[in-house]
């Protein structure tokens, strides 16, 4: 899971879609 949120923050940093982080967040919350 770690692994899964560090590779999802870099691919973020890279694409600049920062505003995705708060969506991303959520569903994560809403899935587990």
């Amino acid at each position: 899971m770690i692994e899964f949120l560090k590779d999802l923050w870099d691919f973020m940093r890279v694409r600049k879609k920062f505003w995705l982080a708060p969506i991303i967040i959520v569903l994560l919350l809403l899935g587990f």
